[in-house]
C-alpha cells in the first residue's frame, strides 16, 4: 500500500522499492525540496574538486534528485526497483541508471566515484554496517559519502511502518555504524530542528498513528523554504539534534577497498 504523508511523501514496499507517485507531488513535497537543498549545500562544501567527478545516487527511486546532482558532475542513479528506474528514465536526464541491491549486489568497481549520495536509505537495509562498507568501497581516494537518516527512535510510529523502516538512529548509533563500516565522520548535523517539537507533540497526541493528509499548497511552499534554510545552515552549523541526521563520511585510514 502506498500512502501520502504530511511528513514524508514516498513510502516503500516491504522489499525496499519505492511506491511511485505519478502526479509528481513527491518531488514538490516540502520534505524532498528541503532535503535536496540540504544535500546540495553539503555537496557544495565537501565534494572534492575533480575534473570530471562521478556521483552515485543510491536509492534514486524515480530520479527526482538526479537533475539537481548533475550540476556537480556525471551522475549515476541506482535503485532496486526496475519500475522506479523505468519511470526515472522518462524524465530526460543525462545520467546512467542501473539496478542494484545493497550491500551485496552493487554493480560497480571499487573507487568508481568521487561522491556517493544515500538519502534516507540506510534505515531500510538489514545490514547497515555492510552497506556503509560497500558504499565506502565505491569511493576513490578522498571521496565522500553523503548520508541522511531519520533520527529520534522515540518518534517511531506508523509513519515508519508504512515506509518499511527498520530503525531510526541516535547520534551515537550512527557514529557506531559508520565506524564499524570502516568510515570516519567528516561532518554531522541535525536537520529539521525547528519542527522537532511539533513532531513530538503530533506523535504523542496520535499515539503513534500518523495522519495521512498532505499539506495544503501554501503550507507546503512555506515549509519547503523554511526547511531549505535549515538545510543550508546544517551544512555549516553542527546542530546536535533534529528530525533527520545528515553526515558526510570518508573512508578511515585503517580501512581499504577489497
Amino acid at each position: 500500500m502506498c500512502v501520502g504523508k504530511f511528513w514524508h511523501p514516498r513510502p516503500r514496499r516491504p522489499d525496499g522499492t519505492p511506491c511511485l507517485r505519478r502526479d509528481g507531488s513527491g518531488r514538490a513535497h516540502w520534505w524532498y525540496r528541503g532535503r535536496r537543498t540540504a544535500v546540495e549545500s553539503l555537496l557544495t562544501r565537501f565534494l572534492p574538486n575533480a575534473l570530471q567527478p562521478r556521483l552515485l545516487d543510491v536509492g534514486c527511486g524515480t530520479g527526482g534528485n538526479l537533475n539537481t546532482w548533475e550540476r556537480f558532475g556525471q551522475v549515476v542513479g541506482m535503485d532496486l526497483s526496475l519500475q522506479a528506474l523505468q519511470h526515472a528514465q522518462t524524465k530526460g536526464g543525462e545520467g546512467m541508471l542501473v539496478r542494484g541491491r545493497l550491500p551485496d549486489a552493487v554493480p560497480f568497481a571499487p573507487g568508481s566515484f568521487v561522491g556517493v549520495i544515500a538519502t534516507d536509505v540506510l534505515e531500510h537495509v538489514p545490514d547497515d554496517v555492510g552497506t556503509i562498507r560497500a558504499l565506502l568501497d565505491l569511493l576513490e581516494p578522498g571521496g565522500k559519502l553523503f548520508l541522511t537518516v531519520p533520527g529520534w527512535p522515540s518518534l517511531w510510529g506508523r509513519h515508519d511502518e508504512v515506509h518499511h523502516h527498520l530503525r531510526r538512529y541516535r547520534r551515537a548509533e550512527l557514529f557506531r555504524v559508520i565506524k564499524a563500516g570502516g568510515g570516519r565522520v567528516v561532518w554531522r548535523s541535525g536537520y529539521i530542528v525547528s519542527l522537532l517539537p511539533l513532531a513530538m507533540a503530533q506523535r504523542l497526541l496520535s499515539g503513534g498513528r500518523d495522519g495521512e493528509r498532505l499539506p495544503t499548497a501554501w503550507l507546503n511552499r512555506f515549509l519547503a523554504v523554511w526547511v531549505g534554510i535549515e538545510g543550508r545552515l546544517a551544512a555549516h552549523i553542527p546542530f546536535p539534534t533534529g528530525l533527520t541526521q545528515i553526515a558526510v563520511v570518508e573512508r578511515s585510514e585503517n580501512s581499504s577497498a577489497d
